[in-house]
């Protein structure tokens, strides 16, 4: 579809506008502004104020001074969200987009507040401007808010990564030993191309509270297939028909969750390779830290070493 099809589209002049902004009490966009992703600002701050505490690198009096204006600036963007302040304009910080969401903010919404906005607006605004603070700081351009969480998400799951890894191996073996047997690729393919759909469900900007029992009730689910029935629009068989006339072509997975979203997404990447399905996969990980649980690149090489690890 070309781009002119888009060409009227104006954000701010959509059926749903008024529905997805804030403002009215009741609904989900409320709740999130209201409470969920303030609550994953304070984790943000709070989690940055330990890191700052212990800080070991070099020049250490002005990384921890930078930091306190860090959390200061932190801090400002939690007040000016939970009291409904206009969206600010993004400062430069070297990513090369800032003009981009300026011009689109003052082109849809100028003078627009937080919950005059538009759900998706007003957070993805928010990860973004986070992402600048830190990019524009000199000591911390490269730290990862949202690592920690990240990282003991994916060892809270040691029970589902070992079933699911075990459950790749016997199904890329089996079609390894009947490789002519199409439908036995069939089923595979869509029984892992559905596991990595619903690895969705550990997204922790929905669930900045989920503990290890309930990671676990989640991944027994999706391990079972239980999940399976509750898709709304399932296109698995038009994916299957584009994959099963691939030979030994180019793959692109564009990644949304770290950990064990990304390990289905990574496991279902190697059994394309090794049944001949692809030749090469492309992973597409976010640039900065977004959305609590989106893979980075660091992530991603976090990850695959871990999986190396043997003491993991």
């Amino acid at each position: 579809m070309s781009t002119d099809h888009f060409a009227d589209f104006a954000p701010n002049k959509t059926p749903f506008t008024s529905l997805i902004a804030s403002r009215d009490g009741q609904n989900f966009t409320y709740e999130s502004l209201h409470d969920r992703v303030p609550h994953i600002l304070t984790d943000i701050i709070n989690a940055y104020f330990t890191a700052i505490q212990d800080y070991d690198g070099p020049n250490k009096d002005q990384a921890v001074a930078e930091g306190k204006q860090i959390t200061s600036e932190l801090s400002k963007l939690k007040h000016e969200m939970v009291t409904d302040k206009p969206l600010t304009p993004l400062e430069d910080d070297g990513l090369g987009d800032t003009h981009v969401w300026n011009d689109w903010l003052q082109k849809f919404f100028p003078g627009g507040t937080w919950y005059t906005t538009p759900f998706l607006t007003w957070e993805t605004y928010m990860y973004r401007r986070i992402a600048m603070i830190f990019k524009r700081s000199e000591h911390w351009n490269s730290f990862d808010f949202f690592f920690a969480k990240k990282e003991a998400t994916f060892k809270a799951s040691k029970v589902a990564v070992a079933k699911l890894c075990k459950r790749v191996d016997e199904l890329t073996n089996e079609c390894l030993g009947d490789i002519e047997n199409t439908t036995k690729l069939h089923v595979a393919f869509i029984e892992l191309l559905q596991a990595s759909l619903w690895g969705n469900q550990t997204d922790l900007s929905m669930f900045p509270d989920l503990d290890s029992a309930k990671i676990e009730e989640m991944q027994a689910r999706i391990s079972s297939g239980e999940n399976n029935a509750k898709i709304v629009s399932n296109d698995s068989e038009k994916i299957w028909e584009i994959v099963s006339t691939l030979s030994g072509g180019r793959v692109d997975i564009v990644l949304d969750n770290s950990g064990f979203e990304l390990l289905q997404d990574v496991l279902l990447a190697h059994w394309l390779v090794k049944v001949g399905y692809a030749k090469h996969v492309v992973f597409h990980p976010k640039r900065v830290p977004w959305y609590v649980s989106d893979v980075t690149n660091e992530d991603f090489h976090w990850l695959t070493d871990s999986m190396r690890n043997p003491h993991f």
